[in-house]
């Protein structure tokens, strides 16, 4: 994902002027795209639907936010690159300009692999199982219900949702709450300052910390599954089946342990749990 670019735009959208919002022209583009082709889409602002669908082709409607933004389309049915722009003579031009509400809905091959950029939007996902479905995002909230191979999610400022069965989660926010299920085999996810919760099944490798608030997960875990627990300041939940054994690495400073299972030095399963200032618990479930 292409963070220099996140960072130029967001900071160019620092200056945009207070002039009023003015409605913009409507979108309807229509391009032939193999089942499992890459599509990409960057934007500003507004709100964002992607659906999957049956069709081996995608669809983009919807409205701009005024009439300076325009939509340029680049690529072919394997591979294409959307961009939604405003006129400039450098390509992101703010410079005395404003933007309305953008709303667009974007329809892809279900199996279609995807990324979507965007500066501050909300963006909501369904109907995908594809291999790749990757989010980067200034400001904006993801609501998803998929079920992808590999969920790449990173944001700045905004909650984050993922339901479906999806096999590897990863997922990084510097301010936001994030929730999670149906997640299997592996999940990496960071926060600076939010709360985590996860549903897993089988889980064969866990990371998971925050620098400010609670880490509650509830899952299974599969035979020399790895699992890392860690916040600064904040609680540590893990729930597991009652016959789940394993080996615990656990340290709080400030804070007390409390696990009901005990610890098996015998067990091929490994779990490290560690805050500075809070309680860890691992309760049966």
């Amino acid at each position: 994902m292409r963070n220099q670019y996140l960072l130029s735009v967001f900071i160019a959208s620092l200056v945009i002027s207070a002039t009023p919002a003015m409605a913009g022209p409507s979108v309807d583009e229509t391009r032939a795209m193999q089942a499992d082709g890459h599509i990409s889409l960057s934007m500003v602002d507004g709100d964002l639907d992607v659906r999957g669908w049956d069709n081996d082709s995608f669809e983009l409607t919807g409205e701009l936010g005024t009439d300076k933004h325009k939509v340029t389309v680049t690529g072919d049915e394997d591979d294409w690159d959307i961009e939604i722009r405003h006129e400039g003579s450098w390509g992101w031009n703010w410079k005395g300009s404003s933007s309305g509400n953008t709303r667009l809905t974007l329809k892809v091959p279900h199996a279609a692999r995807v990324d979507l950029e965007s500066v501050s939007a909300d963006i909501d996902v369904a109907g995908l199982d594809g291999a790749h479905l990757g989010i980067e995002t200034v400001s904006g909230d993801m609501d998803l219900d998929v079920a992808v191979a590999h969920i790449e999610l990173e944001s700045v400022s905004g909650d984050a949702e993922v339901r479906g069965n999806n096999s590897r989660l990863e997922l990084e926010t510097v301010s936001g709450d994030i929730r999670a299920s149906g997640i299997q085999q592996h999940a990496d996810i960071e926060s600076v300052s939010g709360d985590l919760r996860l549903q897993a099944v089988d889980l064969e490798n866990l990371q998971a910390g925050t620098v400010s608030g609670d880490v509650i997960i509830d899952t299974s875990l599969a035979n020399r599954a790895r699992v890392r627990l860690e916040t600064h300041s904040g609680e540590i939940e893990l729930n597991l089946p009652a016959d789940t054994r394993f080996d615990l690495d656990s340290d709080t400073f400030s804070g007390d342990v409390d696990n009901e299972f005990g610890s098996d030095s015998n067990s091929d399963i490994s779990i490290d749990a560690e805050t500075f200032s809070g309680n860890i618990t691992i309760s049966k479930k």
